[in-house]
């Protein structure tokens, strides 16, 4: 912190505790977010020791609440698929990699 204030100050920036935590409030939460990953992947290292790779892979999406993601994004089709029943038919039933549907 000292180096930014002494470079602002060689700028001809005053330096006061407000402006300086203005200057720092943006960087907080993304400060805050990424201790807290770093304390679930210590957390995890931990666990390896004794846990399957199973129970480490449902602990960390438990964790980052990947279901609540996908569950709040919504189904999406493989790239290259469509849904469209219409679709389907004018391709013949066939998938993009020319394998038949079911």
């Amino acid at each position: 912190m000292a180096l930014l204030t002494t470079a602002a100050v060689a700028h001809g920036y005053r330096s006061s505790r407000r402006r300086r935590a203005s200057i720092l409030e943006p960087l907080r939460q993304p400060i805050a977010r990424a201790g807290k990953f770093a304390q679930l992947i210590e957390r995890l290292r931990v666990q390896a020791n004794d846990a399957s790779v199973d129970e480490l892979l449902r602990a960390l999406v438990g964790e980052i609440r990947y279901g609540d993601y996908l569950r709040a994004k919504g189904p999406t089709p493989p790239s290259g698929w469509t849904t469209s029943g219409a679709d389907r038919q004018r391709r013949g039933n066939r998938r993009d990699d020319g394998a038949r549907s079911a």
